[in-house]
């Protein structure tokens, strides 16, 4: 092969001589090295001498894509004109030149350019290349609606009816959004003439006769768009509160109802149909709709919702009613309003004969106002019908004649003979109180039980402090549960008898009623027996909705049968629901950390009465705990768990919950 001078000057040579094609192989010559735009350029040029126009504009086109690929805009641009020059209905030129335009900033003028050719491509008749034209002037202008009209228009015209309505919707979307329901309902009357069962333009046009009040017309749309899409939730919520609002209350309930069994999870359903369920004087029926939504707005902390949803029972004297109240005022911290709230709880609970539940409502109503005689007075009353009440030689409930809430008075002396005075008994009874409320459990139970020697039979006593000794519930927002073994008297079993009546008629769909066999569970354990208790609990832990209660319950059956492996588990499935911040926290960490001990693994007990200790060095005996366990080795391997106990793998290698802290979750709200 030649070297390139030689070509180039060969032809040169057959340019001057006339000898066009012989010179364009020369030239031609050049490319097998590689891109160049110059040469495609002079090629182009010869081209033109011998009048070949389609060889001249391809050649143009190849010299201006390479240098706008090389970045000499002004180069391609200049080609660009030049190929429009010999032929302006050149879409692609056009185009391209536009590109460039508006990648220097030029938008307005590539729009310009666009929009000329486009004008003159339509009046010659070109509607195919036309409307490619105006779809790349969009890209420019993607809020010019009159383009998108024209783009919708020639699209009809071209025969894609399904690409012009959905311009057609787009464009009443664009006037709607503007507020110009006059230009939106046009349009969407274009797109619905194309296509009478377009989605977007019924619901549109559904939404435009709602606010112009007429709410047949818009109900009328929105049936026609369910006869298409009859599972769409969102076009059904729109239906039941456009059915709600023109009175039309049947069809909504048949909706809302149709909703609630395809998902019963779906709290915003549930409110619509409970407000419909209030607009129709059903106060029940709209109380068991709105139960889900109030509960997950307690849980939310929403109070202000909560309260709104709450609003409508506000009147009606129910323990439910009151219980959330009393959740909400507690959680806002407005201490008034919810001393109000557990005496009226107190008295419902009274009225239906829950009188220990009165009673624990009161001491929580008596914490807020510890010189309130009426609470006090009330407390002895329904503690004397109870048969808990303090006999003669026993001291009242704590009260303002005994020591304020905020801390212990110093102790009066005991009588010279021994026996304990009612004012001593007071005293160190508000001063186990407030150990066991600020969670001082081992100060609180060595009081509870000098007091208990003292006087063997009070049951006041006795309850608080069974209390104390089982372990204290860790889910934050939670009820406390203080269980108290019992042998298995006639109560017992009858409650029991009724409960596995219940467990047998369960329903023949395979639902399981997890709550029955929770309370199965507690009745056996309080009556010792453990493994029926564990089986019970089991199935429990099968509710993902009651994770902490059911695993921690669990826990402690599993502590009292001596699987101290299995116990593990389930505290670390506590842990994992937990966040540090959450009431109990620590308590469950230690609880677990007493597990490890008595399964053995002193190093992962170390581990987790180490974790405690940063966090509070004060924290029970955690220090005297970290002494005991540094200074020893373990004595023991290991529990691991019987085999017919296994059921979720084998035990954790490590206290994971401690090293590692849990993300952190929503309270969870019970009412037990």
């Amino acid at each position: 092969m030649k070297d390139k001078t030689s070509i180039i000057n060969a032809a040169q040579k057959f340019t001057a001589r006339g000898q066009i094609d012989e010179a364009i192989a020369e030239w031609s010559k050049l490319l097998a090295s590689g891109k160049d735009g110059n040469i495609h350029n002079t090629i182009g040029d010869l081209y033109l001498k011998k009048r070949a126009q389609k060889e001249a504009i391809e050649s143009f086109t190849k010299a201006a894509d390479i240098f706008r690929e090389d970045g000499f805009y002004p180069k391609a641009i200049a080609l660009y004109k030049k190929i429009l020059n010999l032929d302006p209905n050149r879409t692609d030129a056009v185009i391209s030149l536009a590109e460039l335009n508006a990648e220097r900033g030029f938008t307005t003028q590539a729009t310009e350019d666009l929009l000329k050719v486009a004008n003159k491509l339509e009046a010659g008749g070109d509607i195919k290349k036309a409307l490619e034209v105006y779809q790349t002037t969009l890209r420019f202008s993607p809020f010019d609606i009159n383009i998108k009209i024209k783009i919708a228009e020639l699209s009809l015209k071209l025969g894609l009816n399904e690409r012009a309505a959905k311009g057609f919707t787009v464009i009443a979307s664009d006037y709607l959004e503007k507020g110009d329901t006059g230009k939106a309902e046009a349009f969407y009357q274009k797109a619905i003439g194309i296509d009478p069962g377009n989605i977007t333009a019924l619901t549109g046009l559904s939404t435009i006769a709602e606010k112009a009040g007429n709410l047949e017309q818009a109900l009328e749309y929105l049936s026609k768009v369910i006869s298409s899409v009859p599972d769409d939730r969102n076009i059904l919520l729109n239906y039941s509160n456009l059915a709600i609002k023109a009175n039309k209350t049947d069809g909504a309930r048949d909706v809302l109802l149709k909703l609630v069994e395809k998902d019963p999870s779906d709290n915003e359903v549930k409110k619509l149909l409970g407000a419909l369920y209030i607009n129709e004087g059903e106060i029940d029926d709209a109380w068991e709709a709105l139960l889900p939504c109030i509960d997950e707005a307690i849980e939310s902390q929403k109070w202000a919702y909560a309260l709104e949803l709450l609003n409508p029972f506000m009147e009606i004297r129910s323990i439910p009613v009151r219980q959330r109240l009393v959740s909400i005022y507690r959680g806002k911290g407005d201490n008034e309003v919810l001393l109000v709230e557990l005496k009226e709880l107190a008295e419902l609970h009274e009225s239906q004969g829950a009188l220990e539940e009165a009673v624990q409502s009161y001491k929580e109503a008596l914490e807020l106002s510890a010189d309130d005689s009426g609470i006090q007075e009330k407390i002895h009353e329904l503690q004397a019908k109870l048969g808990t009440a303090p006999s003669p030689g026993e001291a009242p409930a704590a009260g303002k004649d005994t020591v304020p809430p905020g801390a212990p008075e110093p102790e009066p002396s005991r009588q010279d003979s021994g026996e304990m005075s009612s004012e001593y008994f007071a005293a160190k009874k508000t001063e186990a109180d407030f150990y066991a409320q600020q969670g001082l459990k081992d100060e609180a139970v060595r009081i509870y039980e000098e007091l208990l020697s003292a006087f063997p039979g009070n049951s006041d006593i006795e309850n608080e402090l069974n209390a104390l000794k089982s372990p204290t519930p860790a889910q934050e927002g939670t009820e406390a549960i203080h269980e108290k073994p019992q042998p298995g008297g006639p109560s017992v079993n009858a409650a029991m008898n009724e409960i596995l009546k219940e467990l047998d008629e369960e329903p023949a769909s395979g639902a399981t009623d997890y709550e029955k066999h929770f309370q199965a569970g507690i009745t056996y354990r309080r009556q010792g027996l453990l493994d029926e208790a564990v089986r019970e609990l089991r199935i429990a832990a099968g509710d993902p909705a009651r994770t902490i209660r059911n695993s921690r319950m669990l826990a402690l059956c599993y502590m009292e049968k001596g699987s101290y492996a299995e116990a593990v588990k389930e505290f670390e499935k506590v842990i994992a629901e937990l966040s540090p911040d959450s009431a109990g926290y620590l308590d469950i960490l230690y609880e677990t950390a007493e597990a490890y001990v008595s399964n053995g693994d002193n190093a992962n007990a170390l581990r987790i009465y180490t974790d405690i200790h940063s966090q509070d060095p004060t924290f029970r005996d955690v220090a005297a705990r970290l002494d005991e366990l540094g200074a020893q080795e373990p004595v023991v391997e290991p529990q691991a768990p019987p085999e017919a106990e296994h059921h979720a793998g084998p035990a954790p290698a490590g206290p994971a919950p401690a090293a590692t802290k849990p993300k952190p979750k929503k309270n969870r709200i019970s009412y037990l």
